[in-house]
């Protein structure tokens, strides 16, 4: 078998028989090598392709998350904005009201408030309009006080 398998011999020296044995026996063994190459080679270009769907799902996750997140933002900055748009509008309504009582104050002449105020003689409250006084707060607050 040797003799027939030596790639110098193949097979030269032995019986036609033996001959056609030991060229079949190096035919197959020559076919098994090349199927074990091809089939390494499948299993290398596999591994690689395994490995390209794993990178791609990795990148679209990756991009997901990334929009995800830009959507989040622009959700969370138009918030903001209907927020700020919303306080402005509060507060031109506010400088509006403010504008036409000044407006008022310089137009209706010598308008007074009378102001007072009710208590209990006991309890906390004669302290509390006593420290109103002291501070000019409350109906103390006012132009004339009696």
């Amino acid at each position: 078998l040797w003799f027939a398998e030596n790639e110098h011999n193949q097979g030269h020296g032995a019986s036609d028989d033996r001959q056609q044995i030991c060229m079949t026996k190096v035919r197959k063994h020559h076919e098994d090598e090349q199927l074990d190459k091809l089939l390494e080679k499948q299993a290398e270009e596999k591994a690689a392709a395994e490995k390209r769907h794993k990178e791609d799902l990795k990148r679209e996750q990756e991009e997901l998350k990334k929009e995800q997140e830009e959507r989040k933002e622009r959700r969370e900055k138009e918030k903001r904005e209907r927020a700020e748009k919303k306080l402005q509008k509060h507060l031109d309504k506010e400088e509006r009201v403010v504008q036409s009582w000044e407006k008022d104050d310089k137009t209706v002449p010598n308008v007074t408030l009378y102001c007072f105020s009710l208590m209990m003689p006991f309890g906390y409250e004669p302290g509390l309009l006593q420290e109103q006084k002291l501070r000019g707060v409350g109906i103390y607050a006012c132009d004339e006080a009696v």
